[in-house]
């Protein structure tokens, strides 16, 4: 039984949803233009019936962060994604601090369903790496060449809400560098051409589920529920870079 009269969970989402205008005083306060460029994702399925992160088969509105380039989206209605389990407990080896013998999983397998389904409070954003999957891209998927053949990685970052415990935050994380060493492994990305790029994990890369939790007493800390395997296809999409 998880124990929830003890726990209470806080994260801070460093991802806006809402495309904020900025004002420029020296220019008598008149609106700069949007620092981010409309797109769109795509969820799909090499292998159906086999994938853990699941669209709906339409394209959800997403952007550009101009000033990092990288990919967000801000799960809304009508677009879905489904997080299917497929069964799987967690891979609870070290670094992880789940262990279902010892009871000390936040994320309750008898209450909450191996696959679950969101219409909002689901975000995902892009962190990208050089093929090495070692340092940061400069430029982000910008800096990525279209030549729809070199392998990039990217950190790939997603933040949820589970309505048992909202307003708790819970990551799911294609990204190693979860503190403290919240495991998961970067996926694919490669750049097709100007405006599109490829990201997918079918090849054993495996998603983080971890939560930062705050006691009654003490500081706040991330715990880590373990590992997954969750294959996905997405097809990132910026028009107004075509051509």
């Amino acid at each position: 039984m998880i124990r929830r009269t003890w726990v209470y969970i806080v994260m801070a989402v460093g991802v806006c949803v809402g495309t904020a205008t900025i004002l420029d005083a020296q220019k008598g306060g008149k609106p700069k233009p949007s620092s981010d460029l409309p797109g769109t994702a795509l969820l799909s399925c090499p292998a159906p019936g086999t994938c853990g992160i699941v669209g709906d088969g339409q394209a959800i509105p997403a952007r550009l962060l101009t000033s990092t380039g990288e990919m967000n989206f801000a799960l809304a209605p009508p677009h879905a994604i489904t997080l299917d389990f497929h069964g799987q407990n967690p891979d609870n080896s070290p670094p992880a601090d789940c262990s279902l013998l010892a009871d000390t999983c936040l994320w309750d397998w008898t209450t909450f369903p191996q696959m679950r389904t969101f219409t909002s409070e689901f975000v995902m954003q892009s962190n990208s790496l050089d093929p090495s999957g070692e340092t940061e891209l400069a430029g982000g998927l910008l800096g990525m060449v279209a030549d729809n053949d070199t392998v990039y990685k990217a950190r790939l970052n997603m933040t949820i809400t589970v309505q048992e415990t909202s307003p708790s935050w819970w990551r799911f994380d294609f990204n190693p560098n979860i503190p403290p060493d919240g495991g998961g492994i970067p996926v694919k990305v490669v750049r097709n051409d100007a405006c599109t790029w490829t990201f997918s994990a079918v090849d054993g890369e495996t998603a983080a589920l971890s939560i930062l939790v705050k006691p009654p007493k003490g500081k706040q800390y991330v715990h880590r529920e373990g590992r997954y395997t969750m294959p996905f296809v997405l097809t990132y999409e910026v028009p107004s870079l075509c051509g």
